[in-house]
């Protein structure tokens, strides 16, 4: 599928480009290479030579120190791009693993380079990419540093419903292809504790659990819930 073709073009590089300018962005772009579930599209210190953006799919990021400790650092959906956190240093801080069959297209950050110095738009959404990135990564440390378990629970659900509200606008169920564990390590929490607060919020009506399908009753009112707690803890 072409980036003209694509709905999630918007979320994307090539947000603002139009006629012979997304055409020759497109042929730089290797678009819709298939990943299967688990599979690596870059590893932890490879040398940094494309972004990918995710068609379909999830995929998560994930950090390993020298100990062995590995730590999940991200979630990304359709539409949103992967890698730009390796442009400063030319090394990928991290490791991406397809969390389910995924389609993602490659996008060479040296092509990208030679187009975005003859079109300053692609370089003003690359910048807006890369302030997306910014604005993730602080919410990460403000939900790890000064939360509580419930808290840091609740904040994940939402933003994973207001994600997926951009995907599938007609439908309240969640499917989380990430596992508990896999949430665990996100939040900072143990696994028990995943568990415990999803089971929690299931007995008091949030929501319903059935494998990874969440069902939110009510999100506005669960929004509101988890703004409200927000605001007592800081």
């Amino acid at each position: 599928m072409k980036c003209s073709d694509c709905k999630w073009r918007k979320y994307c590089l090539p947000s603002d480009l139009s006629g012979p300018s997304l055409s020759e962005f497109e042929h730089i772009v290797h678009l819709g290479k298939k990943f299967e579930k688990e599979q690596r599209i870059y590893s932890q210190g490879s040398s940094f030579r494309s972004l990918f953006a995710i068609q379909s799919g999830s995929v998560k990021t994930q950090y390993t120190l020298t100990s062995g400790y590995t730590q999940v650092t991200a979630f990304y959906y359709p539409g949103e791009v992967i890698g730009l956190d390796a442009i400063d240093t030319d090394k990928y801080p991290g490791t991406a693993i397809a969390l389910e069959d995924s389609i993602i297209c490659e996008i060479p950050f040296a092509h990208l380079e030679q187009i975005a110095q003859q079109q300053p738009i692609l370089n003003q959404s690359l910048f807006k990419l890369m302030g997306r990135e910014f604005v993730r990564d602080q919410s990460l440390l403000f939900l790890l540093g000064s939360r509580a378990a419930e808290e840091r629970v609740l904040s994940f659900l939402s933003s994973i419903a207001k994600r997926h509200t951009i995907m599938n606008p007609e439908s309240q169920q969640l499917q989380l292809s990430m596992s508990r564990t896999d949430i665990a390590s996100f939040l900072g929490i143990s696994l028990e504790t995943v568990s415990r607060e999803l089971t929690k919020l299931k007995k008091n009506g949030w929501l319903e659990l059935s494998g990874r399908n969440v069902l939110i009753h009510q999100p506005a009112n669960f929004k509101e819930y988890v703004f409200q707690l927000a605001d007592k803890t800081i």
